[in-house]
C-alpha cells in the first residue's frame, strides 16, 4: 500500500508533467497522436501508475489512478491524451495484473509500465459494436494453435497498440456464444492495422480498428478464464472503465471552471447569477471528484459490489447537470470555435453519451430490483 506521502509525491510528479510537457503542447488542436509526449511519460513513470514495483511500476492502485486522472486532465489541457492514458493503465492493472498468468505479467507489466508497449482491448466490430449475439470473431484450436479471424473496430488506443487483447469466439452452447480473450502481438503475421480514424472528440486520442485473417497464437496466449471472457472480461471491464473514466472527465470539469472564470473576467463585471452559477458549477465538480474516489476505492477492495454500478450513473447525472450549469454561463459569452473551451465542452459532453443505452438498461435493473 502507497503511503500518503508516496502517494502526494506521485500526484506532484504527474502534475509537474503535466504543467511542463503536455499543456504547452496544445493537444487539444492536434491531429497526431504526441508518440514523444508519450514515450516521455513512460519514462517518467505516468504509465506505470497502479502497475506493482515488483513488475518496475509505480505502485498504487484504482484509487491513484482516478486522482492522477483528475490532475492530468486538469493540468495537461487535453482530455483526449488522458482518456488514452487511462486506458493503458487499466488494461495494465485490470487485464495483466487481474487476468494474466505469471509468465503474462513478468513479460508484459514491465513493458507497458515503461511506455514501451500499448495495449488495446479489442471486443467492438464493425456495424454491431460489443453485442455478443453479433458478434463474428472466432478462435479455433488447431494442432495445439489457436486460429484467430475476424475484425475488430472502434478501438481507444489500437492505432498505436503492440498488443491486442481479442475477444474471440471460442465455443457455442445452446445457441450461446461462449468467448476468450487472446493475446495477440501487433507483428502476429495475418494482422493488420487500420488507420486511425478521423474524429471530432478526444483529440489527439488514436482510434481505429484491426482484422485478423487466421492469426496464429498459442495456448499460452489466452488471457483469463476460458469460454467465459464476456462475462469476466468484457462485462467486468466496462464497469473498470466506466468509474476510472471520472478521473479524467473531473480533471476536464475543473479546468472548465478555471477557462469559466477567465471568460467571465474578460467580459466584465459579471452578474449575481453568473457568479452564483459559477459556484454552483465548482460545488458539483467537488462533489463528482468525490464520487469518483467513492468508485475507484471499491475496486481496490477487490470484492462484489452491487453498488458499484450505480456510481456511474449518478456521476454521468450530476456531470450532465454541470455542464448545462457551465452552458448558461457562456450565454452571453460565446467560446471561440477551435478554443480550448469549446473543444473541452465538446469532449466532456461527447463523454457523458458513451454507452448511454448501457447505463438506461442498468437504470432500469436498479428500478426493477427496488419492487422486489
Amino acid at each position: 500500500m502507497k503511503t500518503d506521502e508516496a502517494v502526494s509525491k506521485m500526484e506532484a510528479a504527474a502534475e509537474k508533467f503535466a504543467a511542463d510537457r503536455i499543456a504547452p503542447a496544445q493537444l487539444y488542436k492536434a491531429e497526431e497522436f504526441p508518440m514523444e509526449i508519450w514515450k516521455a511519460m513512460g519514462e517518467a513513470g505516468i504509465l506505470g501508475i497502479g502497475v506493482p514495483q515488483e513488475f518496475g511500476g509505480q505502485g498504487g492502485g484504482y484509487t491513484d489512478i482516478a486522482r492522477c486522472g483528475r490532475i492530468l486532465g486538469a493540468a495537461g489541457h487535453s482530455l483526449g491524451l488522458t482518456v488514452s492514458w487511462m486506458l493503458h493503465l487499466a488494461a495494465a492493472r485490470f487485464l495483466i495484473m487481474n487476468m494474466g498468468t505469471r509468465e503474462q505479467k513478468e513479460d508484459l507489466l514491465p513493458k507497458l509500465a515503461r511506455g514501451d508497449i500499448t495495449m488495446s482491448l479489442s471486443i467492438s466490430e464493425p456495424k454491431t459494436g460489443a453485442h455478443p449475439k453479433h458478434m463474428k470473431t472466432r478462435a479455433v484450436l488447431q494442432d495445439g494453435s489457436y486460429m484467430i479471424s475476424g475484425e475488430k473496430a472502434y478501438l481507444t488506443n489500437g492505432p498505436i497498440a503492440g498488443m491486442y487483447a481479442v475477444i474471440a469466439i471460442t465455443d457455442e452452447k445452446e445457441e450461446k456464444k461462449q468467448f476468450t480473450a487472446f493475446l495477440v502481438p501487433r507483428e502476429t503475421p495475418g494482422l493488420t492495422v487500420g488507420e486511425n480514424m478521423a474524429l471530432d472528440f478526444f483529440k489527439p486520442s488514436p482510434h481505429g480498428g484491426i482484422v485478423l485473417e487466421a492469426c496464429k497464437v498459442p495456448e499460452s496466449a489466452v488471457l483469463g478464464p476460458f469460454n467465459q471472457g464476456y462475462e469476466a472480461i468484457v462485462k467486468a471491464f466496462r464497469d473498470t472503465e466506466d468509474i476510472l473514466m471520472m478521473g479524467p472527465v473531473c480533471g476536464g470539469m475543473d479546468r472548465i471552471g478555471v477557462l469559466l472564470a477567465e471568460q467571465l473576467k474578460k467580459a466584465g463585471k459579471p452578474s449575481d447569477e453568473k457568479l452564483e452559477a459559477l459556484g454552483l458549477y465548482l460545488s458539483l465538480c467537488k462533489g463528482l471528484f468525490a464520487l469518483a474516489l467513492h468508485g475507484a476505492e471499491k475496486l481496490d477492495r477487490g470484492t462484489p459490489d452491487p453498488d458499484l454500478a450505480m456510481i456511474p450513473v449518478a456521476f454521468r447525472f450530476m456531470s450532465k447537470k454541470a455542464l448545462e450549469v457551465a452552458q448558461t454561463i457562456l450565454e452571453d459569452v460565446k467560446p471561440e470555435e477551435g478554443s480550448e473551451l469549446a473543444v473541452t465542452l465538446n469532449d466532456l459532453i461527447f463523454s457523458g453519451r458513451i454507452a448511454g443505452n448501457v447505463s438506461k438498461i442498468k437504470q432500469k435493473m436498479m428500478g426493477k430490483a427496488a419492487l422486489i
